[in-house]
């Protein structure tokens, strides 16, 4: 890395290499501090770590770094991430862009670029994918999200300068943002928030901040300690009023932390009659003071929790997450929207356990969530999953876990080591059943339909979960080979296809096998030749950047023929 970077600076570019496994010795200073401002801006944004700094770049494009469409404070990375939106659910939309230097002066004419860059994506006259299409989709007024967006959404521009402390030229600046307030095409559509400039200093206290979000100050009352067992060194049932635990659940914006909990709350939205038990309870008043005997409460799992220096009652709690309890939190937000006086007041019993062991905060999570019932149709899926998970932990060379339920791993870094059920899905879609362009959208639908028609999974043959760990695998490879720059995507929207070819072109060089092919992967100077020949090949096919080229069926057999014919493989 060069000297010129503020060395404080240079040490948190250091640790953030490391966080993401970024071999900070080959790639460029130029990408990897694009990459950093990105995680910072957007992690300071939603008040949590953001788990993909590569889900927010633009790859290729010119004048925009970062793109970071939220909503109701969750990162909107495809069109996928769409279909977790509750159908009933109000919206607020942020759109935040970023540019970086890593130049030794400012640079009017750069600042003017993004400007101009941001300007041209709004008005769709350069269109940045998956960002233009999930736009596209967001504020489609016969579509289902545009009625449910209930402000205005926000714009702020970040530039993010690496290198010297840039003085700028305040009229310049505002005649930056008066070019974005007075387009007369965005007035009633867009909020011009702000242009903000991060230097030096601004981008190492955001960095220090993110640790900040994972640790939380929560005051318990009647508290009991139990008794300490091996790899849990303090647990405790507690009486929670609400107006501690939303510092767990919800940003200091007011959104639900999403991501504390193993389930998918906005799975829980609807007229189920749980839901609506607990929330009559709620507004009752005659019933509320007695919601604490009425309700099973909430279990928090935690990596620590320790005791306030002065205060008896007070305790840190350190990466939390909600393992039992989903429904109540979320009917309990639900209620704090309609009376947060009230909703301050109440009270649930909490069960907080500190454990670093992962073996056994996977029991925990797996044993508290089993006795719910379930249906035999869930079980089924759910012993799959049990046999898929036992396998990935069989074949360890890759360091991929199989995440059965949300949060498991939560400790592991960098998160693109973690491929979910819903990942592996896709990854599986696409490169065993060579249909790569079904995931790009409604692929949350789609995997439930592939499910039901017992496309996927259903096998728990050996030979059969060796294809969905080579799935997983090479979705890891493409993580990695993009988090380190050795390859950039022409499009987002590519990724899937990136997957595909890789496969069409190991079997084209004769590995047939999935063991075969493993064995290749497993040399990481052979990743990186077959994602740069694979990235080119797919740069050269122009028909799949023609207007939605990636969600194209015919497409996408159009590739399969290209390998087959030009390279001779077997399909």
């Amino acid at each position: 890395m060069a000297n010129d970077f503020d060395i404080g600076l240079k040490s948190k570019l250091r640790a953030f290499a490391e966080k993401f496994s970024i071999d900070i010795k080959t790639i460029d200073e130029k990408y990897l501090f694009e990459l950093f401002s990105n995680y910072v801006v957007v992690s300071n944004i939603i008040n949590e770590d953001l788990e993909d700094p590569n889900s927010i770049s633009t790859g290729k494009a010119k004048g925009i770094d970062g793109i970071g469409i939220i909503v109701n404070n969750r990162i909107i990375k495809d069109e996928s991430d769409l279909e977790k939106i509750g159908e009933k659910e109000r919206l607020i939309v942020r759109l935040c862009f970023i540019q970086t230097t890593t130049l030794s002066s400012f640079n009017l004419q750069k600042f003017q670029s993004f400007t101009d860059g941001v300007v041209n994506f709004l008005n769709e006259s350069n269109k940045i994918e998956p960002f233009s299409d999930i736009l596209s989709k967001l504020f489609d007024e016969e579509g289902r999200f545009y009625e449910n967006i209930t402000e205005t959404p926000i714009i702020e521009l970040y530039f993010c300068s690496g290198k010297t402390e840039h003085s700028m030229n305040k009229p310049d600046i505002e005649a930056e943002k008066r070019k974005l307030e007075s387009r007369n095409d965005f007035k009633f559509r867009f909020n011009i928030n702000d242009i903000y400039f991060f230097q030096a200093n601004e981008l190492k206290n955001c960095f220090d901040n993110i640790d900040k979000f994972l640790e939380v100050l929560v005051e318990f009352n009647s508290e009991i300690t139990l008794d300490e067992k091996p790899d849990i060194p303090m647990s405790f049932v507690s009486v929670l009023r609400f107006s501690e635990l939303k510092k767990i659940i919800i940003t200091k914006d007011g959104f639900l932390r999403e991501k504390l909990f193993v389930e998918n709350i906005r799975s829980k939205i609807g007229n189920s009659t749980v839901n609506d038990d607990i929330l009559k309870t709620l507004k009752d008043d005659s019933q509320r003071p007695y919601f604490l005997y009425m309700n099973n409460g909430i279990t928090i799992l935690c990596e620590n929790v320790r005791r306030h220096e002065t205060s008896k009652n007070k305790f840190y709690i350190k990466h939390p997450r909600i393992i039992n309890g989903c429904q109540t939190s979320h009917i309990l937000y639900d209620y704090s929207l309609i009376n947060s006086s009230e909703s301050d007041k109440v009270e649930v019993i909490s069960k907080i356990i500190s454990t670093t062991n992962p073996d056994l905060k996977k029991n925990i999570i797996y044993a508290t969530n089993n006795q719910n019932a379930i249906d035999k149709d869930l079980e089924t899926l759910n012993e799959f999953h049990s046999k898929l998970e036992e396998y990935f932990i069989g074949r360890d060379f890759f360091e991929i876990k199989f995440e059965r339920l949300r949060g498991q791993y939560s400790e592991i870094a960098p998160q693109y080591r973690v491929i979910t059920k819903e990942l592996i899905a896709k990854a599986f879609i696409s490169i065993i059943l060579k249909e790569p362009h079904i995931m790009k959208s409604n692929a949350i639908s789609k995997i439930q339909r592939y499910r039901e028609e017992q496309k996927i999974f259903t096998n728990y043959e050996e030979s059969e979960l060796e294809k969905y760990y080579y799935s997983g695998v090479l979705y890891y490879l493409l993580n990695k080979v993009l988090s380190n720059n050795i390859i950039q995507l022409k499009s987002k929207t590519m990724d899937l296809h990136i997957l595909l070819a890789c496969d069409l072109k190991l079997e084209k060089d004769g590995k047939n096998t999935v063991a075969e092919k493993l064995n290749f992967l497993s040399n990481f100077e052979n990743v990186k030749a077959l994602f740069s020949d694979v990235n080119l090949i797919l740069e050269s096919q122009n028909y799949l950047f023609e207007a939605r080229g990636f969600y194209s069926g015919p497409k996408t057999k159009k590739l399969i023929t290209y390998f087959k014919t030009q390279y001779g493989t077997n399909t």
